[in-house]
């Protein structure tokens, strides 16, 4: 009875093991600690806006980009490749509608947000707030899209000598001398050297080819699949021990019977338990699994055949 009863527990408290969120572990050029900051991307605050930073990632936007507008105690920005090619994949697929505003989700340390000039304007520009920011989050491309979870003093340490002097126009890659520009006006501007996309969420926000890359994994069912059947029948086989020993004390049935019934209830009880406590095990290996060889390529010549360029207006995320 008591076997039956802990199964029944056990199968009953038992959630759905959750995705973990997508993330991008970023390399810079910053001299502080590992070089690196870690932003976990959030599709429950804008999916829209999600599903472009992911975009970007898989097609390896984020390579040698220049942090080129640091401004201490506001923001960082980011988000014109040095790359023509990429730079024009991502013009051709144009802006991408505004997500509404998560409520209770505020402009604090560390958020990452699309910078943008008018409704539905976001296209590559990205900034990170450097303290809180309560003057952000008011216009319709100012939502939140993830944030920083570790890292944030490469963060702040990113050179911030130019501020936002750099000219936008100019630093565009169809531009013969955008690289001399940079090299010769901006030789102490910081940049990410790549990023790398890890977690599971990617297949939720990443399309059909993340969800057919999770279906040849030999994706497994939810937690819940296995722990429902598993509930029932443990407070199946608790309902029935409880009958025997009630049954015992009007003598319906014979006490060498409930006897005879206890230790194959109880063995089935811990059958139930131990399905639960595999399938756990499993998922969190799986887990394991996939966010260790979640790296993604940089997209082939091909798949790069598309970044939008936004107007000089853009440089300022609350213009």
């Amino acid at each position: 009875v008591r076997m039956a009863l802990v199964g029944f527990l056990v199968a009953a408290t038992a959630a759905p093991v959750p995705a973990p969120a997508p993330t991008l572990v970023c390399k810079t050029t910053v001299q502080v600690d590992d070089s690196s900051f870690t932003i976990e991307l959030r599709p429950d605050w804008a999916p829209a806006g999600v599903e472009r930073v992911l975009g970007m990632a898989k097609s390896g936007f984020f390579e040698q980009l220049p942090f080129f507008r640091m401004l201490p105690n506001f923001l960082v920005q980011f988000g014109i490749s040095t790359s023509a090619e990429k730079q024009r994949h991502w013009q051709s697929q144009g802006n991408i509608r505004d997500d509404p505003r998560p409520a209770g989700v505020p402009f604090t340390d560390g958020i990452l947000s699309f910078a943008g000039y008018g409704t539905d304007s976001r296209s590559t520009h990205l900034f990170i707030t450097l303290g809180s920011q309560p003057g952000l989050g008011h216009r319709q491309w100012e939502v939140p899209v993830g944030r920083v979870v570790s890292g944030m003093p490469v963060v702040r340490a990113i050179y911030s000598g130019y501020g936002d002097a750099p000219d936008q126009g100019r630093m565009q890659p169809d531009r013969p001398d955008a690289a001399k520009y940079l090299a010769d006006k901006f030789p102490k501007m910081d940049r990410i050297v790549g990023c790398t996309l890890l977690g599971g969420g990617a297949a939720e926000a990443g399309g059909a080819a993340a969800e057919e890359a999770d279906a040849s994994a030999g994706a497994m069912p939810p937690l819940d699949v296995t722990a429902r059947p598993c509930c029932c029948f443990s407070f199946i086989l608790f309902l029935r021990s409880e009958s025997g020993s009630s049954s015992s004390s009007s003598d319906s049935l014979p006490e060498r019977d409930i006897m005879a019934l206890a230790p194959a209830l109880s063995l089935a009880a811990a059958l139930c338990m131990a399905v639960l406590l595999s399938v756990c095990v499993a998922m969190s290996l799986l887990h394991g699994e996939r966010a260790a060889s979640a790296a993604l390529p940089a997209a082939s010549p091909a798949a790069a055949a598309s970044v939008g360029l936004l107007p000089a207006t853009m440089a300022s995320p609350a213009a």
